[in-house]
């Protein structure tokens, strides 16, 4: 399939969708909420593939050495749009901001040690 070209209206509505999940599925996992809790909020055939990549999502965000606490989405700005047999694909890059929190317990050390970051 060819690029498509989204009204202006359309990409608007389109992009405050996107941003609306977004948000939900990376706030729901940094709350550690199951995916069933969330699930009733994507379309019943996307919910398998939406399932798989949030369980991955969660693993990620809270891992042994460290845990994402916040994350802020500032933009977004779909890049392309084409349709590929009867699904309508879209890509868009995102601006975001995060916190993370690094856990002090370094299992390899068999130690608790204070650890410090800066940013210069």
């Amino acid at each position: 399939g060819g690029d498509l070209k989204l009204e202006s209206k359309t990409e608007k509505e389109l992009t405050k969708d996107i941003k609306e999940k977004l948000e939900l599925i990376y706030k729901s996992a940094i709350e550690d909420k199951s995916f069933d809790e969330i699930k009733e909020s994507f379309s019943e055939d996307l919910q398998s593939e939406i399932d798989y990549t949030y369980s991955s999502l969660k693993s990620n965000v809270n891992s042994e050495y460290r845990e994402l606490t916040e994350l802020n989405i500032k933009d977004i700005e779909i890049t392309s749009v084409s349709v590929d047999g009867e699904e309508l694909r879209l890509y868009a890059k995102m601006k975001y901001t995060y916190k993370l929190s690094y856990k002090r317990a370094k299992k390899w050390m068999n130690k608790k040690i204070p650890v410090k970051a800066e940013l210069l």
